[in-house]
């Protein structure tokens, strides 16, 4: 009898196997595990009398209390960061274009990188727009919260197909891929943060 091929890529948070590294990414979505692991770790209460549950809600962090005013300098950072790197893999993409073209087929394209680049560039005027009053906006939010999940699944497409060798991905890449999925979990997790408390 012929022995069952093990699937090569598992899930880093229920450890479901997968045949492709595209249907592990589509399974990403739907992980109960991933879903878990993204929101705060909250204990269960004693239900409370309402005038503690009013008392605790006005405590509750609003749009402008400092953590939000933190997270928001935080996030504006972390973006910053990653539209640097998107025009060094830019840089990369054109030079490698240019030397060593049989090498790179099938790699993200330096027209890629670029539009990745200009995305990120708008979505920095939008929290400019809230750094500069240090005041949450609903709508902004909402908006880059939305583009960041199509930024995100766009970027580590982008980074498998760079470390891409025979059809599967290197295990250089795939530790890359580990580390840049974690970032951007954390950088959704906050955006989703502020999002809640925005008025």
């Amino acid at each position: 009898m012929a022995k069952k091929r093990r699937l090569k890529y598992a899930c880093e948070f229920c450890r479901k196997r997968f045949p492709t590294l595209k249907a592990k990414w589509g399974h990403y979505p739907h992980c109960a595990k991933r879903k878990l692991s993204l929101e705060p770790a909250t204990q269960p209460e004693a239900e409370a009398p309402p005038s503690a549950l009013v008392d605790r809600e006005s405590r509750r962090p609003g749009p402008d209390s400092q953590d939000m005013k933190l997270l928001l300098l935080d996030t504006n950072e972390e973006i910053t960061r990653l539209r640097s790197n998107a025009e060094d893999h830019a840089w990369w993409a054109q030079f490698l274009a240019r030397t060593a073209s049989a090498q790179v087929q099938g790699h993200a394209t330096p027209e890629e990188w670029v539009r990745l680049y200009h995305d990120l560039g708008d979505i920095l005027r939008d929290l400019d727009q809230m750094k500069g009053r240090l005041r949450l906006d609903r709508s902004l939010l909402f908006n880059i919260y939305h583009r960041m999940l199509a930024m995100q699944d766009a970027w580590l497409e982008y980074r498998a197909r760079d470390f891409t060798r025979g059809g599967e991905v290197t295990p250089e890449g795939e530790e890359v891929l580990r580390v840049e999925q974690a970032l951007f979990a954390d950088l959704m997790l906050k955006i989703k943060r502020m999002l809640v408390a925005a008025r």
